[in-house]
């Protein structure tokens, strides 16, 4: 088996009206997405923060050096509005 990880962000909405966020984190293998993880949908008060978190984010034990985890902040999974640039992060051996 490979490695697990876990992944969490702060969400601090100061927009005074309340949103939805969810995140989603994929998993690549250079530019084939291997697998992908969501969080529960939270909503968050026009002046408050919630975290996010996913738990037991598999990486294979065969992914190669181009291994990238990817993590992606939106208002929901249907309109996904990103409330945050995409931050990625290469899995390094």
């Amino acid at each position: 088996a490979g490695k697990t990880y876990s992944v969490s962000v702060k969400v601090d909405n100061s927009t005074g009206r309340p949103t939805g966020a969810q995140m989603l984190v994929a998993v690549y293998n250079g530019s084939e997405l291997i697998n992908a993880y969501t969080s529960t949908a939270e909503n968050v008060g026009g002046s408050d923060s919630k975290t996010l978190e996913i738990k037991n984010i598999a990486i294979p034990e065969n992914a190669g050096d181009k291994t990238e985890l990817k993590c992606f902040v939106w208002d929901n999974l249907t309109s996904l509005t990103p409330l945050c640039d995409a931050t990625p992060y290469t899995m390094a051996k």
